[in-house]
């Protein structure tokens, strides 16, 4: 009832305002549900929000990256994914078993990881791929599983999830920068062969 009073704008004739807003309000109702994929007029629609794919802002410059620094950012990537998480210690599990000498040195075990990982994680993606569990694989182990291209596009400014980022050359000729930018990773750094502590970070 007090929905209803509401609706009273002319308290003379009241059930002819409740009647007029009760449809008008319904009228509202059914087209938002039934126009609900429609943009709205008026309201401006930001042009990161409809890439549903990352892209380069900037022109691509295409550039040839070390075998080294290539092999480095790609085992960064490996450590940095979830789906390659069991095939790491299956790896490191795989060392210990074959090296009972070294199975409790850790320095050991991870600079052969570092060493053979990236060609026995090809081969053992490989051969699940060949075999009959193919299926199950996850697609993107598939991608992961073969060395990238050494020859790159380079781009000073990336629309990544509708966030703008640019190098900092880029950066830093524009008036409001966009500083501050970190990503939390793990990788394990040993600084000397001497040192025992591990560093994470």
């Amino acid at each position: 009832m007090k929905i209803l009073k509401g609706y009273v704008r002319n308290r003379y004739k009241p059930k002819a305002c409740i009647i007029e807003n009760y449809v008008a309000e319904e009228v509202v109702e059914f087209y938002n549900e039934y126009l609900h994929n429609i943009n709205p007029i008026g309201i401006p629609i930001d042009h990161t929000a409809v890439d549903k794919y990352e892209r380069g802002i900037t022109s691509g410059k295409s550039h040839v990256v070390d075998i080294n620094m290539l092999r480095q950012a790609y085992l960064y990537v490996l450590h940095n994914s979830v789906v390659v998480d069991l095939y790491i210690e299956e790896h490191k599990e795989q060392l210990r078993s074959e090296n009972p000498l070294n199975a409790r040195n850790e320095i050991w075990i991870q600079n052969k990881h570092i060493k053979e990982f990236i060609e026995w994680f090809g081969c053992r993606i490989s051969t699940l791929l060949c075999g009959t569990e193919s299926a199950n694989i996850d697609k993107s182990l598939k991608y992961l599983a073969f060395l990238p291209n050494h020859c790159v596009v380079k781009y000073d400014g990336y629309i990544i999830n509708g966030y703008r980022f640019f190098t900092k050359e880029q950066d830093s000729k524009r008036v409001v920068q966009n500083s501050g930018v970190s990503l939390i990773a793990q990788t394990m750094q040993i600084s000397s062969s001497k040192d025992k502590k591990f560093s994470y970070g």
